[in-house]
């Protein structure tokens, strides 16, 4: 909520001239706009708010990622960046968002050259996005892509070793 208090003052020294002036005092929210998305899939994209126009001011954003199971990583890839440096920023982190599994925080006018660190090591990841109250650029796009399969690797790998024992087995008989 938004509260204005104005004041107006008037001065009169001389005939003839007069100085009239106001002041006035704005209460800016204290309140930050603030979602979470959850995010499920083998692929997607995410962007901020707004994108490729500028995002809002005061705003965080957390997109919680869980890819199918027996996904073995996440990898992550920005197609644009652009925030205000280093008080907009991006972070991603390796599962749902402990502070120990911050992988890179992002921030500035360009894309950054992470690329080879940013893939997590299991199925979930989170990017959380956070702008402050003044300057807003475009923001960011940042494509996901979740790879491997731990479980029907393994079973290939078995199907495959049973196929090579029978075919010893074959040529020694």
């Amino acid at each position: 909520m938004f509260s204005n208090e104005a004041e107006t003052v008037s001065l009169k020294a001389y005939s003839g001239f007069s100085l009239q002036w106001t002041t006035s005092t704005t209460t800016v929210p204290s309140s930050i706009a603030f979602e979470t998305t959850d995010l499920t899939g083998t692929s997607g994209t995410i962007t901020s708010p707004n994108y490729p126009n500028n995002y809002a001011d005061n705003y965080e954003h957390r997109w919680k990622i869980t890819a199918n199971s027996g996904t073995i990583s996440i990898q992550f890839v920005f197609n644009a960046f652009n925030t205000e440096s280093c008080v907009d920023y991006v972070q991603i982190y390796n599962n749902h968002g402990s502070p120990s599994s911050l992988m890179t925080k992002i921030c500035g006018p360009s894309i950054p050259d992470v690329t080879s660190d940013l893939t997590t090591t299991g199925r979930y990841a989170t990017v959380y996005f956070k702008t402050d109250s003044s300057v807003t650029r475009t923001g960011f796009s940042v494509t996901w892509t979740a790879s491997g399969s731990g479980r029907l690797g393994l079973r290939s790998n078995w199907h495959h070793l049973n196929l090579v024992w029978v075919l010893l087995l074959l040529c020694i008989i």
